[in-house]
């Protein structure tokens, strides 16, 4: 469910409603190879995003959250697999488009920002080179238009002097105005939708929030709808309206952001919240942790993807069936076996 079905204002960014999702996934299975079988990686993952809505993804290394995210450009690195599902990007089904459409929209419609600017910079070229070079291959346009469009995004991602910025290298800036740069190519084709695939995670806590603060602020100026992959919960409410929940390739928990951080449905969610590096550092004390960790691919046991790890397991269901949806509140749905009985909720980790 999105801010199509229901009001997303109570999250950062306060969205209306819109006509037509920007994206929508449909019940997407990426698989492995694994031990002579094939293993989900993310197995029937929806969601939808709206125009100039940000959606969260939330989740520990290992929950699906990259691959998720690597799909939807058809990006899944080999040997893995597509298997089932559609996604439908400004009304364009993605997973059906021939390759030649689909390097138009990689970087020009459908931009990402990744974790290790390093990893998105080239240390051999300026600032300007590399960001007019990106401008000329979408737009087919001349070396002086994409030189103002490159200062242009420059300053729109705060330097206040593009021009000068155009001419450094990546080796002379640091982590966070690397960052920034990164951001900048991303925005310079002006994207519809932004993939920000765990990008504040090296960060040191000032520049995160510098960070998450100029995303949020962009976003709202701009227009373009945003994916923020994180592991880190407590960012959500900075720049999301929305949480989507994933666990070991499943979805467990989807909602507004402030309902979900505040009264959360699935134990996989309060462990998280408990667990959150920004929301310790708040409360100034020792991080928690969630006992065990997420199940190796191919090897998630039956019945709840959760369930080896639940403090509050219902024996002979959690660990039998897989559950479906239970709705939660507006917008909000949770797939868990004792919040469907028992109505269970709250934010106390019991473990």
């Amino acid at each position: 469910m999105s801010a199509l079905e229901q009001d997303a204002g109570g999250g950062a960014g306060g969205t209306a409603v819109a006509a037509r999702p920007l994206l929508k996934v449909e019940d997407l299975r990426v698989e492995f190879p694994r031990g002579g079988r094939a293993a989900a990686a993310v197995d029937g993952v929806s969601f939808e995003v709206a125009p100039g809505e940000c959606l969260a993804l939330v989740g520990e290394s290992g929950s699906g959250k990259s691959i998720t995210c690597q799909a939807l450009m058809r990006l899944v690195p080999e040997p893995g697999r597509i298997a089932a599902g559609s996604v439908e990007f400004d009304g364009e089904q993605l997973l059906e488009a021939p390759e030649s459409r689909l390097r138009r929209v990689r970087g020009g419609e459908i931009a990402m920002v990744f974790q290790d600017p390093s990893s998105t910079l080239n240390p051999v070229f300026t600032v300007g080179h590399q960001l007019v070079d990106v401008i000329r291959t979408h737009w087919k346009c001349s070396k002086a238009r994409a030189r103002a469009r490159a200062e242009e995004v420059l300053g729109q991602v705060g330097f206040p002097d593009p021009a000068a910025r155009m001419k450094s290298y990546p080796g002379e800036l640091s982590g966070g105005l690397k960052q920034r740069i990164s951001i900048a190519l991303a925005l310079a084709c002006e994207p519809k939708l932004v993939i920000c695939d765990e990008a504040t995670t090296n960060l040191d806590v000032s520049i995160q929030a510098q960070i998450v603060e100029l995303l949020r602020r962009l976003k709202s100026e701009l227009g373009f709808s945003i994916v923020f992959v994180t592991h880190d919960i407590g960012l959500t409410p900075h720049i999301a309206d929305r949480i989507l929940v994933l666990y070991a390739g499943h979805a467990v928990e989807e909602g507004p952001v402030r309902e979900v951080l505040d009264r959360p449905g699935h134990p996989y969610t309060v462990g998280l919240l408990h667990a959150a590096p920004s929301l310790a550092s708040e409360r100034g004390v020792a991080l928690p942790t969630i006992p065990g960790s997420v199940p190796p691919l191919g090897q998630l046991p039956p019945g709840a993807p959760f369930a080896t790890r639940c403090p509050v397991l219902v024996a002979g269901l959690c660990d039998a069936t897989e559950p479906g949806w239970t709705a939660a509140g507006p917008g909000h749905r949770v797939a868990c076996h004792r919040f469907e009985r028992d109505g269970t909720r709250g934010t106390r980790w019991v473990g």
